[in-house]
């Protein structure tokens, strides 16, 4: 079982729900935040209304239900590709590297197209 992204009637991008947390982790250290200390991730966590990013709507979402919207996709895809752009490639991340811009694609032409991208 894991996280599936679910783009109009074509499902692409996928990751284990423990692997999306480690996805999400890194590309919030790449801003500068720490996501275990982020309101939704621990009881009184900090706000993201101090986050000044348009990542944060990908960061600050639920895992396992929802919807991306079209302007919201717009908004994320362009700063994904370039977070994870600016990522040395590994082992231990080749994989998210990949996903992330297959998930930045599938946004971008959600935005492109008004589709969605669902959270299942």
């Amino acid at each position: 079982m894991g996280l599936n992204f679910h783009l109009c009637k074509r499902i692409d991008p996928q990751w284990s729900y423990g692997g999306f947390h480690r996805f999400r982790t890194h590309v919030a250290k790449s801003i500068g935040i720490q996501l275990d200390e982020m309101e939704g991730f621990t009881s009184n966590g900090k706000s993201w209304d101090s986050i000044d990013d348009p990542i944060k709507i990908l960061l600050n979402h639920s895992d396992c239900d929802g919807e991306l919207e079209a302007s919201e996709c717009e908004k994320i895809y362009p700063r994904l590709i370039e977070i994870v752009s600016a990522w040395s490639k590994t082992v231990d991340n080749e994989y998210d590297i990949e996903t992330a811009l297959k998930l930045a694609a599938a946004m971008k032409e959600c935005a492109e197209t008004d589709g969605w991208i669902e959270f299942r």
